[in-house]
C-alpha cells in the first residue's frame, strides 16, 4: 500500500501507506526508496 485511504483518520488502517492521501510523502518513503535503489528490487 503506496497512500493512505485517509490520512486525517487517526484509525491505523487508514494510514499504512508510505506516502499521504494528498501524495504528499512521509518519513518513510525516503527510506524505502534508497533500499530499492541499493538492492534493485
Amino acid at each position: 500500500m503506496l497512500r493512505d485511504a485517509d490520512s486525517a483518520n487517526p484509525d491505523l488502517f487508514h494510514q499504512l501507506g508510505l506516502m499521504r492521501d494528498d501524495y504528499t510523502p512521509k518519513p518513510a518513503f525516503e527510506q524505502y526508496r534508497t533500499l530499492i535503489e541499493e538492492l534493485g528490487v
